[in-house]
């Protein structure tokens, strides 16, 4: 048998609600892999209201230049 993973459940927030409303005490997101996937997890949050702080973690010193410069993230490492 397999060991199940517990994975964190955000609620669905409408663009303009409060953050507290959806996102609680959550004030930093750390994504690790900024390609496609990444960035869009990353416009996704501020679509939908995240205000705290997105970092992201590459590999590729120009993917992180290229969110950064879209203001996906707030901070970008590798």
């Amino acid at each position: 048998m397999s060991e199940r993973t517990k994975t964190a459940i955000v609620p669905a927030v409408k663009a303009g609600d409060s953050t507290d409303q959806g996102f609680g005490s959550l004030h930093q997101v750390t994504i690790v892999g900024t390609g496609l996937l990444g960035v869009s997890l990353a416009m996704g949050l501020r679509a939908a209201g995240f205000s705290g702080r997105i970092v992201g973690v590459g590999r590729h010193r120009s993917t992180l230049e290229r969110a950064e410069a879209r203001g996906c993230l707030d901070q970008a490492t590798m």
